[in-house]
């Protein structure tokens, strides 16, 4: 089930097409990032290129834009993370939830360096950092150089079946709670 859909008629939805394991650079601010588009396997992506940090503290935040169990909408910042285990662990319980449910973003940080994924509500991965080591990653697993981006008119899916994992994810850790801030909903 894809958490991302494009809207074809007032009265219809098909499902998205698929962005292509495709991904391009993009200025940011005085930088640049990534902008990458999984065709599927999202958490796959993201476990490899977070293990490519080279360091062993990391965090999560978890932005929650929309609550199907009763938790204030927010940016949830786990504890640090000492190892990349922690992190695959946690992105791995939570896949299906992630993969399939259109309510939220997650970002995977370094404490000690300017290393960042941001993956977002639209299926989007923003990589920050080390972007040569990341397109690295990206070639070897048979993504291409193309720019793309997100389907319009398109609309989100949040399944209600997903209160469980949302219970179960805002459990998991001793969340931090901070207040969404602007552009946190980008689709408003």
């Amino acid at each position: 089930m894809p958490k991302l859909e494009r809207l074809i008629t007032e009265d219809g939805i098909i499902p998205r097409d698929v962005y292509g394991n495709v991904f391009f650079r993009q200025p940011c601010g005085d930088s640049e990032r990534l902008v990458i588009g999984p065709s599927s396997s999202h958490i796959k992506i993201l476990d490899l290129l977070s293990a490519t940090f080279p360091e062993e503290k990391y965090y999560l935040l978890y932005v929650l834009l929309l609550s199907h169990a009763g938790y204030e909408t927010g940016r949830y910042e786990s504890p640090t993370l000492d190892n990349h285990e922690d992190v695959r662990l946690f992105i791995w319980t939570f896949q299906e939830f992630f993969e399939q449910d259109g309510r939220h973003h997650l970002w995977i940080a370094s404490e000690v360096s300017n290393n960042m994924l941001i993956y977002d509500q639209h299926d989007l991965i923003f990589a920050y950092g080390d972007l040569n080591r990341f397109e690295s990653i990206l070639i070897d697993n048979d993504y291409k150089r193309e720019e793309f981006w997100i389907p319009a008119p398109h609309a989100h899916i949040f399944n209600p079946a997903n209160a469980n994992s949302e219970d179960d994810l805002m459990s998991y850790f001793k969340w931090k709670h901070f207040d969404l801030k602007p552009g946190d909903d980008w689709d408003e």
